[in-house]
């Protein structure tokens, strides 16, 4: 990340998880109406009674789906171009004169 950006990179991580604790919390509002209509809780107080097999095979699933969704974006993911200079090489690395400074 460059130098100047690397607090928009940390807030924007922090704004990740952040939205990832929302969605979580969606999750399990959901998982627990759907449940108590069909009869006992899966996430309820007594945890002799609950049944969490079933809520880890839903997020099962979901981390199956989110993982296709990322394995489609990274085959539709196009690599950026990158022209190599001849006399960069010969003179060294653009990445090292830019380390340098010169």
């Amino acid at each position: 990340m460059p130098e100047g950006l690397r607090s928009l990179g940390a807030a924007a991580y922090i704004s990740i998880v952040g939205v990832g604790s929302f969605v979580s919390n969606i999750v399990i509002i959901i998982v627990e109406a759907i449940s108590s209509k069909a009869g006992e809780k899966w996430l309820g107080d007594n945890i002799n009674r609950a049944h969490l097999d079933d809520y880890y095979w839903v997020m099962a699933v979901l981390s199956a789906l989110n993982l296709g969704v990322y394995m489609w974006l990274a085959k539709c993911y196009e690599y950026k171009k990158v022209v190599v200079d001849e006399r960069s090489n010969q003179e060294g690395s653009s990445f090292n004169r830019y380390r340098s400074g010169v």
